[in-house]
Formats: C-alpha cells, sequence, structure tokens
C-alpha cells in the first residue's frame, strides 16, 4: 500500500466524524475518560456531561447541534429512555441524535429491553479505536 493512501486513510479532518459534535454522558470514570481520548484523536467535538440536563444545557450553547449520545450502559433506564432522549433531541435542535450505549455487555433480555427503547448501537465489553470509528460512522450514517 502508497504511503500516501495509508495517510489518507488515517487523516479524520475531512470526515463526518471530524464535523460532528458527541455528547459523552454519564459519571466520570476510566472509560468514559478513555473514550473522550479517543474520540478527540477522531478530531470529533466532545461535550462531556453527568446527565441528559446536563448535556442539554451545554448542548444547546454550541453552535453545532451534536449527532450522537454515549452513555454507559448501566445508567440507561429502557422504561423512560424514549421520553428523555426525546426530550434531549429538542433541547440539542438535535432532531437525529443517535444513541451509542458502552460498558459490560448486558445478558440477552437487557439487550432486548436497551433495542425496543431505540439502543441499536453499541460498544460493549473491550473494544479498540477502531471499533469506536465503526459505530460512530454507523451513528453517522443516514
Amino acid at each position: 500500500m502508497e504511503r500516501g493512501n495509508l495517510r489518507a486513510w488515517q487523516d479524520t479532518s475531512e470526515t463526518r466524524i471530524a464535523h460532528t459534535t458527541i455528547l459523552l454522558v454519564g459519571p466520570d470514570s476510566a472509560i468514559q475518560r478513555t473514550l473522550e481520548k479517543a474520540l478527540r484523536e477522531l478530531a470529533s467535538s466532545v461535550v462531556v456531561a453527568r446527565d441528559f440536563d446536563e448535556a442539554g444545557a451545554l448542548a444547546a450553547r454550541r453552535s453545532r447541534p451534536p449527532s450522537i449520545v454515549m452513555l454507559p450502559e448501566i445508567e440507561i433506564d429502557p422504561d423512560e429512555f424514549e421520553s428523555s432522549l426525546a426530550a434531549l433531541r429538542i433541547r440539542t435542535r438535535s432532531p437525529e441524535l443517535v444513541p451509542i450505549a458502552y460498558g459490560r455487555a448486558p445478558h440477552d433480555e437487557r439487550r432486548q429491553a436497551l433495542r425496543e427503547a431505540g439502543v441499536d448501537l453499541a460498544l460493549f465489553g473491550r473494544f479498540g479505536r477502531h471499533a469506536l470509528r465503526f459505530q460512530v460512522n454507523r451513528a453517522l450514517s443516514p
């Protein structure tokens, strides 16, 4: 492979990822800090917040609405998630805000409940930057 082609593949400054704002919601944790660093390395704009209320307030002040909200799977209440996400979409002016869950892999019933609540994308268990990039690109796909 030609060196120039490899560099173009690694450079994310001209991709949709580079022009997107990602909300990273949840309690401060090692995985959240790792995700924040990895997302910034993809040239994304990252807004870190403790909960949806803070995320909405912080994102509402930005000129570009967020496209993705990432949050720990354990923090998601499937019974309330759809309405909480709808309120966050309104507050952030982002009608197509896509959720991505992360954390330990839940059991099958919990996965089904998350899907029914609208969480179709996830990063469960151990994952690397390529899996992160893949899920972010999926979230940004029309």
